[in-house]
């Protein structure tokens, strides 16, 4: 273990001081999310009167799933442990919010993680026309 020469208390490695700072975010990432959307709505006059909204997924180079990151459909075939994000965008293409599910979600067709963000987000963000990417 290293000490911090200001402060004499155990160091935080720079990784460790990451996931640190991510995890303390993590908790306001919806009330951080909409007040961004305000100030871009404010200042830039954001347009949400038509949203495109698409699912992706990530893989993790693991070797066991876990209680989230899991064996599911993954667009590169992987078979690695993946999560998956729905994403929404306003007219211009810029990210408004996302949500992300657990790697087994079946989401072949949108439907499955679709519903559940808009009843998330919508009175919040205020949607207009969504338009749904299709299927990979």
């Amino acid at each position: 273990m290293h000490l911090n020469e200001t402060t004499d208390s155990p160091a935080i490695s720079r990784k460790n001081l990451g996931f640190s700072v991510l995890s303390y975010f993590y908790k306001f990432k919806d009330d951080l999310l909409l007040h961004i959307h305000e100030m871009i709505r404010v200042t830039y006059g954001r347009d949400t009167s038509k949203v495109y909204y698409d699912v992706t997924d990530y893989y993790f180079e693991i070797k066991e799933a876990d209680d989230f990151r899991k064996k599911g459909v993954s667009k590169k075939y992987r078979t690695s442990p993946v999560v998956q994000m729905g994403l929404l965008m306003d007219n211009s293409g810029l990210p408004i919010t996302y949500r992300l599910f657990e790697g087994n979600t079946n989401n072949t067709n949108n439907s499955t993680t679709l519903m559940p963000v808009l009843h998330e987000f919508n009175d919040d963000y205020n949607f207009g026309r969504v338009i749904v990417k299709g299927p990979y």
